[in-house]
C-alpha cells in the first residue's frame, strides 16, 4: 500500500497527494469527497458527485 504526507497549505488547509493507481483506477480527477472519520486513526473518503 502506498503512502504519502501531509503538509501545509495555507492557513486553515493542508494538501497531500495521492497515488496515480488510485486516481486512475477510481477515476477520481476532478471529483469532490465527503471526509468522515471512523475512529481515533482511520477516516473514510467518499466521492460525492459520481456521475455513477
Amino acid at each position: 500500500m502506498p503512502t504519502t504526507s501531509i503538509s501545509k497549505a495555507g492557513d486553515r488547509h493542508y494538501k497531500t497527494t495521492v497515488p496515480l493507481d488510485f486516481v486512475e483506477g477510481f477515476d477520481l480527477e476532478g471529483k469532490r469527497f465527503e471526509w468522515t472519520v471512523k475512529s481515533g486513526n482511520t477516516f473514510e473518503l467518499r466521492v460525492i458527485d459520481d456521475d455513477d
